[in-house]
């Protein structure tokens, strides 16, 4: 083995420990109107319930699987809020910034915590941001993405203590996301 092949190895061991930590992961399919896929380590729990907005009530769908003892992330979580129809306007996007913004600033404000980053995710359309918040002073932190797509909100969410929220299994999870037609 020559010096110059070293950096081609480490690279190669480095991508088959990521393809192996997803070993063994679950495909979940959402069964509400506007569907998902997403994959998790193990079977998603699904709770239904209402969600009390300014606007009234509007039915809410929470699919959670807690990690154990040993898992790098202590919590997952995918939140699904169904709007009447028409209330996102396709070209309305400031409109759905907008509530994107508002969505991470009251998680934020939930958690006592502070905006590390935000960014627009292009790629997901028009109202797509990424996310993470440092909450239990600075201890813990929590990763997501949040969208709207066809006045449906979603936000994916992955909690994690501080040390160990630079994970391939975080980030796994909120890109193995996909909208299904």
């Amino acid at each position: 083995m020559y010096i110059k092949d070293l950096p081609l190895i480490l690279l190669f061991i480095f991508l088959s420990q990521i393809v192996t930590a997803q070993a063994g992961w679950e495909k979940y399919v959402s069964d509400m109107d506007a569907s998902f896929s997403i994959e998790a380590p193990s079977k998603l729990i699904s709770k239904f319930s209402n969600a009390e907005t300014s606007l009234g009530e509007f039915p809410t769908m929470i699919y959670a699987l807690e990690g154990n003892s040993d898992d790098l992330n202590k919590l997952y979580q995918i939140n699904q809020i169904d709007y009447p129809e028409g209330s996102f306007p396709t070209d309305s996007t400031d409109l759905m910034k907008f509530y994107l913004s508002s969505a991470i600033d009251n998680t934020m404000y939930s958690l006592e915590g502070s905006l590390v980053y935000s960014n627009d995710l292009s790629h997901l359309g028009d109202a797509a941001k990424l996310f993470r918040i440092s909450y239990n002073d600075g201890k813990a932190i929590v990763k997501g993405k949040c969208l709207i797509y066809r006045d449906t909100y979603y936000m994916l969410t992955v909690y994690s203590h501080k040390d160990d929220s630079l994970n391939s299994d975080m980030d796994y999870f909120l890109n193995s996301f996909e909208l299904l037609d």
